[in-house]
């Protein structure tokens, strides 16, 4: 789980392919997991996490799928696992306890010039990148892991773009420091020192020295110069062999703002989100039409509540047609508190599934509806 809502015992979990969408509707028993530090006050607070995760993670202004969960469907029933394993001790040391404010983003990792280089399995933890060079020691503190905080380069780019402001390059100095006099590096020094420190290895020294002296320099090698290079002939790209100067810059373009009424900045940003926005949709078979509680401008966003967030039988539709009120739209998704107000099951749809791991090419509607369409009227009622 993304975050567990203490006010409402809500579970949020946000995702893009509808995966979630699927473990949740087909078995009779869904079991949700999730660490002590993702409980959070109220909606408000789940909102304010949900509005930098996405854009920090893949620059989406929210996933596809946002689940808000509530009581199971008549019939099947939910489980939340709280873990603790080792959380209590970090929130008690002054030092490490800010790490439980990381929403797994990933912006560190993105930004990390050793996991983007050595890659997350060769952590060999559940934990990748700066945060799990961190959090990996600090969890499991019998060792096994206390290399990580030395695979980084210390160039403070994870503090930079990490959005709730985990000063992660210190706390890497910080284990390093704690490292190096552990017991089993303070032993192996020691034991180093006594096996040279003696009479036998002041003699392997001075052995060692005779033989260099005598040796010289390895056999088979020229005493001097290096040796010559294969000199490499790669494909040159004709546009890398245009002189520097005769390039003019693209000019700087700043982001277009969203129109000032929310309305119709809803209806730009939902079609590039990958919504069909109009203002009437035909019936078609295969169908699934809903009446949105809400709806949000700047991430073009619906809301749909109850009966209408069933779903089974969204995983099941062809086409999702979402009718929108006018009035119900507002600006940013923190001001969805008042429509999320109880404690009943809410999905937030921002476009319809999709999918990037086939050679990072965005691919919509993967386990879900092929299309979500849009209409928005003056009082919509449903068809």
């Amino acid at each position: 789980a993304n975050a567990v809502i203490a006010d409402s015992g809500r579970i949020v979990i946000v995702e893009n392919e509808g995966n979630v969408s699927l473990g949740v509707s087909r078995p009779r028993l869904h079991i949700a997991i999730t660490g002590m530090e993702k409980v959070v006050a109220d909606e408000e607070a789940a909102l304010a996490v949900l509005q930098v995760l996405a854009p920090s993670a893949t620059a989406q202004p929210l996933t596809a799928y946002t689940h808000f969960l509530g009581a199971p469907e008549e019939g099947r029933k939910r489980h939340l696992v709280v873990v603790d394993n080792g959380r209590s001790e970090i929130l008690g040391d002054e030092r490490y306890r800010d790490v439980l404010r990381c929403i797994r983003c990933g912006a560190c990792m993105n930004a990390c010039p050793v996991y983007t280089a050595a890659g997350g399995l060769s952590y060999g933890s559940p934990y990748m990148g700066p945060i799990g060079a961190v959090v990996s020691p600090l969890l499991w503190p019998d060792g096994r892991h206390a290399d990580l905080p030395s695979a980084s380069s210390l160039c403070g780019r994870c503090s930079e773009v990490c959005p709730v402001g985990i000063p992660l390059h210190r706390m890497l100095l910080d284990l390093r420091a704690e490292n190096g006099g552990s017991r089993v590096e303070k032993v192996a020094w020691k034991s180093w020192a006594a096996a040279f420190a003696g009479r036998q290895g002041r003699a392997a020294s001075w052995l060692a020295r005779l033989g260099l002296r005598a040796g010289g320099r390895l056999p088979g090698l020229p005493i001097s110069g290096s040796r010559p290079i294969p000199a490499a002939n790669p494909p040159r790209d004709p546009a890398m062999l245009v002189p520097l100067d005769s390039i003019e810059p693209e000019p700087e373009r700043a982001a277009e703002p969203l129109p000032e009424d929310v309305v119709s900045a809803f209806r730009e940003r939902a079609s590039v989100v990958g919504a069909v926005v109009v203002d009437e949709a035909e019936r078609e078979e295969g169908d699934r039409r809903v009446r949105a509680t809400a709806a949000v401008a700047s991430t073009g966003s619906v809301l749909l509540a109850g009966e209408a967030a069933a779903r089974g039988a969204l995983m099941d539709a062809r086409r999702i047609v979402v009718e929108v009120d006018e009035a119900s739209v507002v600006r940013f998704p923190q001001e969805l508190g008042p429509a999320l107000a109880g404690d009943g099951d809410a999905l937030i749809l921002t476009g319809a599934s999709r999918t990037a791991d086939i050679e990072k090419q965005i691919v919509r509607g993967i386990h879900g509806a092929e299309a979500l369409v849009v209409v928005v009227g003056s009082g919509t009622a449903q068809a």
